[in-house]
């Protein structure tokens, strides 16, 4: 079942909606669907998952765990000695 869909664009969008679709000799209903569809594989593909989507907590870092902690832990008694004085 088809649904009538309104949105308001700017001008310069319906223009390159236009010229797409003339270009693949396509009408703007099949060339809007054609773009939807490529997003919504683009976000379903298993390379875009919620883990690597998210803020970046699941992802490989380069440093290693050591490095870590000490940076955060020089950072943190920085901080603490600056709001102490």
């Amino acid at each position: 079942m088809e649904k009538v869909f309104s949105a308001r664009m700017d001008e310069e969008y319906v223009y390159r909606i236009k010229k797409i679709a003339e270009t693949l000799h396509a009408s703007k209903k099949a060339t809007l669907e054609k773009a939807i569809d490529l997003l919504w594989n683009k976000f379903n593909s298993k390379s875009a998952g919620a883990f690597t989507t998210g803020f970046g907590i699941w992802q490989d870092r380069h440093e290693n765990t050591e490095e870590l902690s000490q940076h955060i832990k020089t950072e943190f008694k920085k901080s603490y000695e600056r709001h102490d004085q």
